[in-house]
Order: structure tokens, then C-alpha cells, then sequence
């Protein structure tokens, strides 16, 4: 039964995937052929073990772990490191769509900062100009969450039943997606763990918006609870429209596009390209990386829906 293994040592920079097909010597590969240090397929005779087989080139402080992903599979509009279809060749309208709508809000950004400063000491201001981007910044944050949800199938749940409630006699329409269903993408987004921040405004360092969906159980995002306020109710929440929360949305939104991509602008988010925002981005598990469709000759990549 063949088996995929993914490598990470300090020698392992050419050599990223190993496969044992049970009998014979061991297949490496490369990342791919638009990854530096890429190669092409070798092969390493058989030791009393996988990793005994790989110390020669990988180094004694070699790491592999045992993925079950196939090769070319990947969840559509979830990034993964290293290895991920071409955003201009499978995703190129949706990322414009995406990287148009955000860059909008960017500039509407600028010009709230040019009447108001974003430092600390702002951080509670609030005005029509700011709650109304509020507004806008989170809408996109929906229409983002819509969009990975959508690209993977998701399946809204039924409400469970009140005990000795009366049967209803008909199947009630879906409800509206909110926040509880966008939840269901922290986990293979890693979003709890991305960290944005405004390049010019050092001041105000690295922004966590998701930092509340690190756990198992939702909790509400405080930015977008005060959107939901200040929305619904203009007179008596005006003043959760804040500069704070505006700039966490705003984080948030440029999050979202490169946890879906990898990529922002036309280079991935690690390259030189300069946008309005910093980002860094989370450590995925190594099994959890997607496995090239040329570690099996005659693969592709190929869309697969994660389990939501």
C-alpha cells in the first residue's frame, strides 16, 4: 500500500516528499517546478527504517510525518504553504473579485486616516465617516466567508428539535449564513493564528481580528459585534463604530483574501510586492500541506471539499 510522507530537515530543501510503495527504494520529490530547489524524482534504497533512509541527505534532525492526502487534492479557496495550485491559473476571477473589493475599502481607509490619526490614543474615535467603513469592512468579511463556504459546499445543519415539540409540517427555508457557520472555517484556515498590521503604522503592531476563534467553541468577534450594533441601531451604538474596530476589520478583510490565496497582489504575500498591509502567516502541520499532483504520475490538481 502506498504511502505519502512529508520531509523537513535542514538538508530536505530539495527533497519534500518521500514515497513508499511498500517494496523497493523510496521516491523523493520536490515541491514542484515553481518552488526553488525543486528536482526531479529520485530514489533512496531501503534501511531499517524511513528515516534511517533519509539522515543521508535530509540530516540528522530530519522530521517526516505520514500524510493521507492524495496527490493534487486540495480544498478550493484554502490556502496551503509550499505546495497550492496556481492562483492565476484555477482562481484567477474570484482573487480579482476579492482583491478588487478589499483594495476599495483600502483606499476609503486612507482617506478616514487623513482627518484621523491611527494610533492607541485614537483607538475609541468615532464618527459617521468610521461607521460607515465599519459597515463596509465587515460586509466584505461575510462576502469572503460566503465565498469559501459556497466554493466548499457547505451544508447548513438543521436547528435540533425542542424536545416534545409538535412536528413541523413543512421544512423550514435556510436561514441566513452568520457568524456561526463562518466560524466552521477557523479550523482549516488556521484564522485564529493569521496577524495583519497597517505597514505605515508600526505603532500599532501585529493584529490578530480571528483571535477569538482559537478554541473549539465559537466566541464572538468583538469588531464585529460592534458592526452588528452600530448597523442595526445608529442612536443608541454610534459610538462602537470605532477607529479600533474599523482597523481590525479592515485586518481582517486582507487576512481572508491571503488565507484563500497566499497571495494578495500578483506575488505571494512573502515576497517585495508593497500593499497597505503587513501579514504573517500561520505554521500548518506538515501533514496537513497539500501533496503536489506530481508526486503521482498522471495527477492533477484537482478540488475536493473540506469537511465543514
Amino acid at each position: 500500500m502506498q504511502k505519502i510522507f512529508r520531509v523537513n530537515g535542514p538538508g530536505a530543501h530539495s527533497f519534500s516528499w518521500v514515497v513508499d510503495e511498500g517494496t523497493g527504494p523510496y521516491k523523493l520529490f520536490g515541491d514542484g517546478p515553481d518552488h526553488p530547489g525543486a528536482v526531479s524524482m529520485r530514489t533512496r534504497a531501503r534501511a531499517s527504517s524511513l528515516r534511517e533512509s533519509i539522515k543521508s541527505f535530509a540530516g540528522d534532525q530530519v522530521k517526516t510525518r505520514l500524510t493521507h492526502r492524495a496527490p493534487g487534492a486540495y480544498h478550493p479557496r484554502i490556502w496551503r504553504p509550499h505546495c497550492w495550485p496556481t492562483t492565476q491559473e484555477h482562481f484567477r476571477t474570484e482573487w480579482s473579485s476579492s482583491v478588487l473589493g478589499a483594495q476599495n475599502l483600502f483606499e476609503d481607509m486612507k482617506q478616514v486616516f487623513r482627518y484621523v490619526e491611527p494610533t492607541k490614543a485614537n483607538w475609541s474615535a468615532f464618527g459617521h465617516e468610521i461607521r460607515q467603513l465599519l459597515i463596509l469592512a465587515c460586509t466584505e468579511v461575510e462576502t469572503q466567508c460566503k465565498a469559501v463556504l459556497r466554493a466548499n459546499h457547505y451544508v447548513q445543519q438543521p436547528p435540533k428539535p425542542k424536545p416534545h415539540a409538535p412536528p413541523i409540517a413543512k421544512p423550514r427555508p435556510p436561514r441566513d449564513l452568520a457568524m456561526g457557520d463562518y466560524f466552521r472555517l477557523a479550523g482549516p484556515m488556521r484564522l485564529a493564528a493569521w496577524q495583519g498590521t497597517p505597514r505605515r503604522y508600526p505603532e500599532l503592531g501585529w493584529i490578530r481580528p480571528f483571535r477569538k476563534w482559537g478554541g473549539s467553541v465559537f466566541s464572538p468577534l468583538p469588531w464585529y459585534s460592534a458592526y452588528n450594533a452600530t448597523k442595526h441601531d445608529r442612536e443608541i451604538a454610534f459610538s462602537e463604530g470605532t477607529l479600533g474596530n474599523v482597523i481590525e476589520a479592515l485586518v481582517a478583510v486582507y487576512v481572508l483574501v491571503v488565507a484563500q490565496y497566499g497571495q494578495f497582489g500578483y506575488r505571494t504575500f512573502r515576497g517585495s510586492e508593497e500593499t497597505e498591509f503587513g501579514c504573517r502567516a500561520p505554521a500548518y502541520p506538515m501533514q496537513d500541506h497539500y501533496v503536489p499532483p506530481h508526486v503521482a504520475p498522471g495527477s492533477a490538481w484537482r478540488a475536493e471539499d473540506c469537511p465543514l
